[in-house]
């Protein structure tokens, strides 16, 4: 009776009804959730020493994913930062560099956080799509 059940389990481990736990995209896919969202917590823990958190003072989820590439742009985003109680009362010795370095860290986390958001939305969407078009078939 022991004997079945490892030829059951090893049948069960590599056959084709493997558990999706099992399925080489899915541990892929794991794997990459793990990374970022260690990510996540190594580039908070940094944006926290350094005081970085609310240095982006407006956020565009959906429009905003690139940083400001022009210097005017830099000067226009500072002035906004500048009008923050975080400027005022904690940076308030704060130059355009130095805004510039805490940007990076809380814009690299942010995006992170964003990457990670989209990590279901773009596993899920092939098997909803797969659904849906089988529904289709059915009802024609």
């Amino acid at each position: 009776m022991g004997e079945a059940l490892v030829s059951d389990e090893r049948v069960f481990a590599r056959g084709p009804a493997a558990p999706l736990s099992m399925q080489p995209a899915v541990r892929r896919w794991l794997l990459l959730v793990w990374a970022l969202i260690f990510a996540m917590v190594v580039l908070g823990g940094v944006t926290r020493l350094t005081g970085s958190g609310l240095s982006i003072v407006e956020w565009q989820p959906l429009m905003g994913a690139l940083p400001p590439l022009h210097e005017h742009d830099w000067q226009q985003l500072f002035l906004k930062y500048q009008s923050s109680a975080q400027y005022r009362q904690v940076n308030h010795w704060m130059a355009l560099a130095d805004f510039k370095r805490i940007f990076f860290w809380e814009y690299l986390h942010r995006l992170v956080g964003r990457l990670r958001g989209m990590g279901p939305v773009g596993r899920g969407l092939p098997h909803v799509a797969h659904r849906v078009g089988r529904g289709r078939r059915r009802l024609e």
